[in-house]
């Protein structure tokens, strides 16, 4: 019943944990709790089911929409929708909650338009942050042979937008940008990963949001970090056959 759809839960992590436990639970097929933790075969079936699941958080959400922020400007989860224990409470209390929200919208969008305004009548929108950070240098070249090698086309095989291709950069370069598909996080670029082009894919805007920001973003990175090897390996051979054909 869930798998494929949206749902969403007054506590999205204790919601999974929850059905992760049932789904252990009722699966018949071997699995018993393992209270050392350990990934068992039969879980994997369960986690692809869950990971197919697109699960949204009512209290995460709600904390956004009224506005609480930290002082790092990151929502801070509001108080409890309900404390009722029953089932059917707390999913009438949930589209109750999501109902006033979907209602007040467009004078939350007014009020946010309104707050803006005062913040631009006291010159509280012309202040200034001062924000220092160390970072691992790249190497123009690499990424100069990555979007060689692209051709001007994004290089997530999966991608379908060819907006892009319909204007280029002042050097009249192509609206692309280097991703270094590291595939594993402990491997990544920062923590001194290549800086190679057979670690690098080049993408569009789009895809290039969806694998640094997306829910989904550690599974695209597998399938992009084997699509960088391919693209990489494809050309370095061709290369290498020109060269000894010349």
């Amino acid at each position: 019943m869930l798998q494929g759809r949206q749902v969403v839960c007054l506590d999205r992590a204790r919601t999974y944990g929850v059905l992760f436990c049932e789904l252990e639970l009722r699966a018949g097929d071997g699995i018993h709790c393992d209270f050392n933790g350990e990934l068992l075969p039969g879980h994997k079936v369960m986690l692809h089911r869950l990971s197919h699941t697109r699960f949204a958080c009512l209290r995460l959400a709600r904390s956004r929409f009224i506005g609480q922020w930290d002082n790092r400007c990151q929502p801070q989860l509001a108080g409890r929708v309900t404390d009722s224990a029953r089932a059917f409470e707390r999913a009438r209390a949930a589209l109750q909650t999501l109902a006033a929200m979907a209602a007040a919208a467009p004078s939350q969008y007014r009020q946010w338009c309104l707050q803006a305004e005062a913040a631009e009548r006291t010159s509280r929108d012309q202040r200034r942050t001062l924000i220092v950070r160390e970072q691992r240098a790249r190497q123009a070249r690499t990424r100069k042979a990555v979007l060689e090698r692209s051709g001007g086309w994004c290089e997530n095989p999966t991608c379908t937008d060819t907006g892009y291709r319909h204007d280029v950069t002042d050097a009249g370069g192509p609206l692309l940008e280097v991703h270094h598909a590291d595939g594993d996080p402990a491997a990544a670029f920062a923590c001194g990963a290549r800086d190679h082009p057979s670690t690098m894919l080049a993408l569009c805007r789009n895809c290039h949001g969806l694998v640094t920001h997306g829910r989904n973003r550690a599974a695209l990175n597998l399938v992009f970090a084997a699509a960088a090897k391919e693209a990489h390996q494809r050309l370095w051979a061709h290369a290498a056959r020109s060269g000894a054909s010349g």
